[in-house]
């Protein structure tokens, strides 16, 4: 039987993520000249967005350095956490499953607080990923059972699941 690959800690692979992500726009940004816009305002337009891609994932760096001093924090501390990896947690996110508070350009760099944390841990990580792999019908199968027994708002939730999956 083959050894299984060891699960790399979130914040360690996110740290990882965050270091290249970071070093590849900073030389983009740094390669980059005027000439290659047609205007100066989209050029300085392009270097705008650059830098604030930039200060958001230095963000994320300081965040993940120094959680406590945070109430929102970033998915990569609610997957180590949960006990989860970074895609279980991106999917868990990406199915809506958890109330995000401040998002950037994807999920990886969004956050929560911790009171939805609290709520995460209340729900289970193995809770949260059954429902997050769950089909078209059996998260009908829910809804129409959380509406049967009156609970409108996590019927309304379940629609919202699938109207999103649809898309």
């Amino acid at each position: 039987m083959a050894a299984s690959k060891s699960r790399r800690p979130p914040v360690a692979e996110r740290r990882e993520q965050l270091a290249r992500e970071l070093e590849k726009l900073e030389a983009e940004y740094e390669k980059k000249t005027r000439r290659q816009y047609k205007t100066d305002e989209g050029f300085e337009s392009w270097r705008s967005r650059q830098r604030e891609k930039i200060a958001e994932l230095k963000d994320e760096l300081s965040v993940l350095d120094d959680p406590g001093q945070y109430n929102e924090i970033p998915l990569a501390i609610v997957a180590e956490e949960l006990g989860l990896t970074l895609n279980e947690i991106n999917s868990i996110a990406g199915d809506g499953l958890l109330q995000i508070s401040t998002r950037t350009h994807s999920f990886f760099g969004s956050r929560i607080t911790r009171g939805e944390l609290a709520r995460l841990h209340e729900v289970g990580a193995g809770e949260l990923l059954r429902l997050a792999q769950q089909e078209l019908n059996e998260i009908f199968a829910d809804a129409v059972g959380y509406f049967h027994a009156g609970d409108l708002e996590r019927a309304e939730e379940a629609s919202k699941r699938m109207d999103a999956r649809l898309i």
